[in-house]
């Protein structure tokens, strides 16, 4: 009877563990994806890495652009965080939304690149300023058509309208209709 006993209570000591660590990793998980919407990470299996040797992934490149002092592409250790990006970019602008920036989110060799948005709510992307990697972002353009944006802009200069975007060879009314509300001037 008490082998049994001990059994039933360690079954439930474990189903009750098992309880709580589901509810901490979903937690987490809200938390994360919460966290995740409010920066724009962009990741990829092809990132651009570099290791002192194959199996040890030392550094990370990664790219952040938005409301920091020098946007730009940066080395840091695998798993650096967020705070050490935007210290090596120079330290966010005053209209960076802080409310919005988990400074201790582990960078690892899945992220290319962070925005960091205005305070203001406006997470839009300047289609007059935005580089390739961050005009990437928007839904249905790709890194060619990220480019050919960028070479329309130096050709013919800043857009003034958004709807001159359309005018970007591979950017139709379907496409613009899936970006306007992404996209600033």
């Amino acid at each position: 009877m008490k082998i049994i006993i001990l059994v039933v209570a360690i079954t439930m000591v474990f189903l009750f563990g098992m309880t709580e660590l589901e509810y901490y990793r979903e937690s987490n998980l809200i938390e994360l994806e919460n966290k995740k919407n409010s920066i724009t990470i962009s990741n990829s299996t092809s990132s651009k890495v570099s290791s002192s040797s194959s199996s040890t992934i030392t550094t990370i490149t990664v790219s952040i652009d938005g409301e920091v002092n020098n946007p730009g592409t940066y080395t840091l250790d695998n798993h650096a965080t967020i705070e050490q990006l935007i210290e090596k970019a120079g330290g966010l602008t005053d209209d960076a939304d802080f409310d919005c920036i988990n400074l201790y989110f582990s960078i690892n060799e899945e992220y290319e690149s962070i925005y960091i948005p205005k305070t203001n709510g406006d997470n839009k992307i300047s289609i007059n300023t935005a580089n390739a990697e961050t005009l990437d972002l928007l839904p249905g353009v790709g890194a060619s058509l990220a480019s050919k944006i960028i070479d329309y802009r130096e050709t013919n200069g800043d857009f003034e309208l958004l709807e001159q975007i359309k005018k970007v060879s591979g950017i139709g009314n379907s496409l613009f209709d899936k970006i306007k509300d992404f996209i600033r001037l």
